[in-house]
């Protein structure tokens, strides 16, 4: 059995295993190649980066940090020879090569989610596994990138070109998203489509500035094919659009922290009309205050005929 005694040698005894380059495992891995290759010269540790480069090279996170546990099966044999002259455009899972954007996309699932395979990222994204198996040779495509932005609460330019950060600034990611917290977001939006909207999808939608298809979707049971989880942005967005205290969708315990229902309908409304100009809201207005006055000159006669 080969010897590998230090960080250094494993890491680049894995990703020689899965023919990445140092570049593309830090792309893969949202950190510098010159944090990989002083990984792998002895300089510096992977700190809490470990553990996405395990996921990414398919070995244990212990084993690769501390050398410790079941190390891979193959380290019997010797690693393959470096690619790192093969095409920065791609990265591979076991012995097939992929596109980069779907190497992040596989990433970004793994580490939002806790979801892996082409199997399972479809079924996410609401995807046959075929195109996504497509998308591992030609790349995410543009309909899928923007599906996979939506869903995953990530930035476009992560996935297509690798720019740092994967999240939105001031987004706060947890490392899997329990069953739990998607059940507690689920259950307190449907409290909000019962207490404000009455029970309504379409009106619920309107105020999430949503389509009502897209809606109902997050409120689908967990098991149910094409269920779209409330994510980490998607949770901040009801809570702002409803006057919300901050993660209140995201516990189950005690009264939902809903601001008074006054304030919580301003900010709909204020939401609605931000598109309308000044100059458009003050006709509309003067146009309803003719109104008004027409309706009350008309009951004034009418109270007159009467008498």
């Amino acid at each position: 059995m080969k010897s590998l005694k230090t960080l250094a040698e494993r890491l680049a005894w894995a990703r020689k295993r899965k023919r990445y380059s140092q570049q593309q495992l830090a792309s893969l891995a949202g950190i510098s190649q010159a944090a990989i290759g002083n990984i792998e010269s002895g300089i510096r540790f992977a700190g809490l980066k470990t553990a996405v480069i395990a996921s990414l090279l398919d070995v244990p996170a212990l084993w690769l940090a501390e050398g410790k546990g079941t190390p891979p099966a193959e380290l019997a044999g010797e690693p393959p020879l470096d690619t790192g002259s093969r095409s920065s455009t791609h990265a591979s899972r076991g012995t097939r090569t992929i596109h980069e954007t779907m190497g992040r996309l596989y990433l970004a699932a793994k580490t939002l989610r806790g979801i892996e395979g082409p199997a399972e990222l479809a079924r996410l994204l609401n995807e046959s596994p075929q195109v996504v198996n497509n998308w591992e040779r030609r790349g995410v495509s543009s309909a899928g990138l923007l599906n996979a932005v939506d869903i995953l609460d990530i930035r476009p330019i992560w996935i297509a070109k690798g720019e740092e950060p994967m999240m939105e600034s001031g987004a706060q990611a947890p490392d899997v998203e329990t069953s739990a917290l998607r059940r507690a977001r689920r259950e307190r939006l449907a409290q909000l489509r019962d207490t404000f909207c009455d029970g309504s999808i379409a009106l619920l939608a309107a105020r999430l500035d949503k389509q009502p298809s897209y809606v109902s979707r997050m409120l689908y049971d967990e098991d149910k094919a094409g269920v779209r989880s409330i994510g980490e942005g998607m949770a901040r967005h009801i809570e702002r659009k409803f006057g919300l205290a901050q993660y209140a969708l995201d516990s189950l315990e005690g009264d939902l922290a809903v601001v008074d229902e006054g304030r919580a309908n301003n900010l709909w409304i204020a939401s609605a009309l931000d598109p309308i100009t000044e100059e458009q809201l003050a006709y509309a207005i003067e146009i309803l205050q003719k109104i008004l006055v027409a309706k009350r000159l008309a009951k004034h006669s009418q109270s007159q005929s009467e008498s």
